[in-house]
Formats: C-alpha cells, sequence, structure tokens
C-alpha cells in the first residue's frame, strides 16, 4: 500500500527533462541500459545521466568508470528519481517514483518465453495477474512503458506489444 502511495505522490514533484536516470537488467551495469548510458554521458552534453542501483557493487562499478551513481534509497538516490524526466531500464519498472516521468523500456534481449503481462504461470504470475491484490502490492509494474525498445517488428508485434500492453 506504501509503494502505491509513493507512485501517486510521485506525480506532484517537478521534472527536469535534462535529467535522465538508468537502470540495468537485475541491477547491473550491463547490456543497453549500460550502453544508452555511457552514450549519453559522453555525447549529450546537456543531459544530466545518472545510474541508480540498489546493488552496492554495481554502484561502486559506475563510480569507478568516472559516471554518476546513487544508491536508489539513498538522499540523493531518491531525489533524482523524484525529479528525473526521462527513466531508463532493463527490465522490469521497479521504480515506485516514476509518477510523471517518461519511461522507456530498453529490454534486455529477445524474449523466449513468457514476460511481464504475458505470463499466465511460475514464480512471477502473482505479479502481472491483474487482481485487486496485486495491483495493490505492485501497481508500479502495472504502468505502461512510454517507449519500449525492439530488434524488429516481428519481435514487437509477437511479443513486446501485448507483454508490454504498448502500441506498435
Amino acid at each position: 500500500f506504501i509503494k502505491l502511495i509513493l507512485f501517486y505522490c510521485s506525480f506532484c514533484f517537478p521534472r527536469d527533462k535534462y535529467i535522465w536516470i538508468f537502470k540495468g537488467f537485475a541491477d547491473r551495469y550491463i547490456d543497453n541500459s549500460k550502453y544508452l548510458f555511457e552514450h549519453v554521458n559522453n555525447n549529450c552534453s546537456q543531459v544530466r545521466a545518472i545510474w541508480i542501483t540498489s546493488n552496492e557493487q554495481t554502484y561502486k562499478q559506475v563510480l569507478s568508470y568516472g559516471y554518476e551513481a546513487y544508491k536508489f534509497r539513498s538522499v540523493k538516490g531518491l531525489y533524482y528519481s523524484l525529479v528525473a524526466k526521462v527513466y531508463f531500464y532493463g527490465d522490469y519498472l521497479h521504480w515506485v517514483l516514476s509518477g510523471g516521468a517518461i519511461c522507456v523500456n530498453l529490454w534486455h534481449g529477445t524474449p523466449l518465453k513468457k514476460i511481464e503481462h504475458d505470463i499466465k504461470s511460475g514464480g512471477l504470475s502473482p505479479l502481472f495477474n491483474g487482481s485487486i491484490s496485486s495491483r495493490m502490492k505492485w501497481g508500479h509494474l502495472y504502468r505502461r512503458p512510454d517507449y519500449v525498445l525492439s530488434s524488429s517488428e516481428y519481435i514487437s508485434k509477437s511479443t513486446l506489444m501485448s507483454a508490454f500492453r504498448v502500441d506498435y
């Protein structure tokens, strides 16, 4: 219930279009999120790209490369999560403070199994079953991404559109 309240409260914060935050698959510094983060840092001087993580090793790794990073539950991590206009992530949208931000799902691979809202059985199925209790517990997971990166039109139409409940 607290996550749901936080999600709706996060809509009240003004967002800065020049602050973008990034998170990698499984909270690691890898995949599409990593490469886009590095590209933005090295080529888009007007954008402040920040890596947000709950993982201590990932946090230290990003800092060791000379980039800006914060732990999610730190004061700065929470602050930038509330004021960033764009969220880039490589798996599931776990950030409960994303209200009012543009969310871009970079996904971490070609889906060979059911993902997100297409999951009907297994360990993750309670998160995406659409019940009132799952929406109360994991309401932020029901927020549709504004954009989803896809490797092809076929992957978009056969998997990603239904999994993330987005249009082509």
